[in-house]
């Protein structure tokens, strides 16, 4: 494999949602390890980019180079699930090698015979605008284009409420609204599994860091692209405090075009955003009185 690989630099445009928890890169320029005109190069990026578009998945332009750039390869960066995917890509247009990058490490995968290895932190190789996303996810963050309704409920509720706030879940699956919440209370857990039993899109967003592993319930939607799971988080933040919870419910809010509070605890953290969200404007259905 050329050794110019493992001193690769990256200039990224970023998607919409900042960067992906995990994606690879895959460029369609000078295959099979010859040097291809600039005219074929082109052409080649322009037919891997019309793929990608009639594709599911999220993609961002990614331009792999020498250090002063002098030599320099577009490509894109993809949201897939696992870095065998990227090789397959990779092979089918003929390249050596693809990168994949998780958690903020990049790996250099032979799309042949070989080994991976780690060839440095993402921070590192790139230039300074792709090393600060918005925030990370999984999933497909396109669904944030789509009209949201947020969900909040406290974590101590009547039972009139709670029943109430099933079928109003039900209905939104049917209804097929796209619900965003941290899905954090037991009525809000509740309603994540009505929901996951529809096919409308959901984004779920926890007061912490992406989860290292993946709930078995979520695989599924997730893989289907109507399961978005959202952190405005750093890596570092691995356990729930009520100061997360605080600043999440206040993202949730924002990604929101409307809020359903179903019940807010007197003198709790919802009562307090509730006024908060009155005094900006927001649409609030089902609101505290």
């Amino acid at each position: 494999m050329n050794p110019a690989y493992h001193r690769v630099r990256f200039k990224a445009e970023l998607p919409e949602g900042g960067l992906p928890v995990r994606f690879g890169i895959v460029t369609a320029c000078n295959p099979d390890g010859r040097s291809a005109s600039d005219t074929e190069n082109a052409a080649a990026t322009e037919a891997l980019r019309a793929e990608l578009a009639g594709g599911a998945e999220v993609f961002f332009p990614v331009t792999g180079g020498s250090a002063d750039f002098v030599h320099a390869e577009p490509g894109f960066g993809i949201s897939l699930n696992t870095r065998a995917e990227a090789v397959a890509l990779g092979r089918r247009w003929r390249q050596e090698a693809a990168f994949w990058v998780e958690a903020g490490e990049v790996e250099l995968v032979p799309c042949g015979d070989g080994e991976s290895s780690f060839i440095g932190a993402w921070s590192d190789l790139t230039e300074p605008p792709a090393n600060q996303p918005r925030f990370q996810f999984l999933g497909d963050v396109r669904i944030l284009r789509q009209p949201k309704t947020a969900f909040f409920c406290s974590a101590k509720c009547p039972g009139d409420v709670i029943l109430r706030t099933h079928d109003a879940a039900a209905r939104w699956r049917d209804e097929g609204r796209v619900v965003v919440s941290g899905f954090h209370s037991p009525v809000e857990r509740d309603c994540l599994r009505i929901l996951l039993r529809g096919t409308q899109p959901i984004v779920v967003c926890p007061a912490r860091a992406l989860p290292q592993r993946v709930p078995p319930d979520w695989k599924k939607p997730l893989a289907a692209g109507r399961l978005l799971v959202l952190s405005a988080f750093a890596a570092t933040a691995s356990r729930i405090t009520a100061d997360l919870a605080a600043q999440r419910n206040e993202f949730v809010a924002a990604l929101a075009d409307e809020v359903f509070i179903a019940h807010a605890t007197v003198g709790g953290h919802l009562e307090a955003l509730t006024s908060r969200l009155r005094a900006r404007g927001i649409p609030l259905l089902n609101p505290v009185t």
